[in-house]
């Protein structure tokens, strides 16, 4: 369990209503293809990075992904690099993995939203760590109302807040934490 770094009332108070207030929009991810998304209110990440997906600025549509492929997603923030893999290309198996509480409820949302299967879409709250077993935990601060991709892996003893200096509120906690290796080698066993 995370340690809320704001007040509880506070909180509570400003979540009330969160999802209500979402801000929402579509984007084209190839021909004929439109994607809606919902994201945080407060989020101007999501709206530059919507403008970068329609553009295939990570090039994913032209890489030549194959259906025996795995495209691995670390960061899934809201789910926009996600959607794009499993709308446009013909990759197997799209898995992506995030570890803020708030962008993993969009992130999940949108791709329910938008007809993905979790056999071909798998998301996964979590953190990429050198962390290896069955029971590895990793510390990350991730900011709980603003989804704008906000969050880090924590040192033991740190004291790092990410949105102090916005007056929002973050929240220290421990999520699932996996190497690489093990996580593409879980997410193929998961396709086959």
């Amino acid at each position: 369990r995370g340690a809320l770094l704001w007040g509880p009332q506070a909180w509570a108070d400003e979540r009330r209503g969160w999802w209500e207030r979402a801000a929402r929009a579509e984007f084209k991810v190839g021909a004929g293809v439109t994607a809606t998304v919902r994201y945080g209110a407060r989020d101007g990440l999501s709206k530059r990075m919507i403008a970068e997906q329609e553009h295939d600025a990570y090039n994913i549509t032209r890489r030549g992904l194959r259906a025996s492929d795995v495209f691995l997603d670390v960061g899934g923030h809201i789910g926009l690099t996600a959607l794009r893999a499993a709308l446009t290309t013909g990759v197997g198996r799209v898995v992506t993995l995030e570890p803020s509480r708030a962008n993993y409820v969009f992130l999940v949302y949108n791709l329910w939203a938008n007809g993905l299967p979790l056999a071909r879409v798998a998301p996964m709250r979590g953190a990429l760590s050198p962390a290896r077993g069955a029971n590895a935990t990793a510390a990350v601060v991730t900011n709980v109302l603003d989804t704008s991709g906000g969050s880090a892996m924590l040192s033991r003893g740190s004291s790092e807040l990410l949105g102090a200096e916005k007056g929002f509120p973050d929240l220290e906690e421990r999520v699932p934490a996996a190497a690489l290796d093990a996580l593409v080698g879980a997410a193929r066993r998961a396709g086959g």
